[in-house]
């Protein structure tokens, strides 16, 4: 698939032998960086990458989505980077398209569902696409994200 071949890519051309992994305090940073670029919060991207791929910059999912965000190939091509495996890449790319959805679905189970699955599956009906896989990943992020707010405002 086109994203083993991204990471192939990568390795070879940009790693080398050795895979330069960024740490999750990198990560984290970048985060909160391109989280105040793109006016997203930054505590809702952590779990967003943490549910997509657990921290691993490495990951690529059965249907081929790359990286930390877990970003399909097309979609990564569309915001206009070159390296899914790049880790400020992946990050950038994936909270510049997450926050497209924001603006374009205004609620947050909306826009989830929509960088999930698709915008196209979330404009049909303006709600969450029956997508077992898609309302399972809307549920945990929210969840976690509501807990992690009651937590934060005691």
């Amino acid at each position: 698939t086109i994203s083993c071949y991204l990471l192939s890519k990568h390795i070879i051309f940009k790693s080398g032998i050795f895979l330069n992994k960024a740490s999750k305090k990198e990560i984290i940073s970048l985060i909160n960086t391109y989280s105040n670029k793109y006016n997203v919060d930054p505590e809702l991207i952590k779990i967003m990458v943490e549910v997509e791929s657990e921290f691993n910059q490495f990951a690529i999912s059965r249907t081929g989505a790359m990286g930390l965000m877990q970003i399909m190939p097309a979609t990564f091509n569309d915001m206009k980077y070159t390296d899914p495996f790049d880790a400020e890449q992946n990050i950038a790319a994936g909270i510049k398209y997450f926050s497209i959805q924001k603006r374009t679905f205004k609620k947050l189970e909306l826009a989830l569902s929509a960088y999930n699955a698709g915008p196209s599956h979330v404009h049909k009906n303006q709600s969450v696409p029956d997508f077992t896989e898609t309302k399972s990943y809307v549920s945990e992020i929210i969840s976690k994200y509501s807990k992690l707010k009651t937590i934060g405002s005691d």
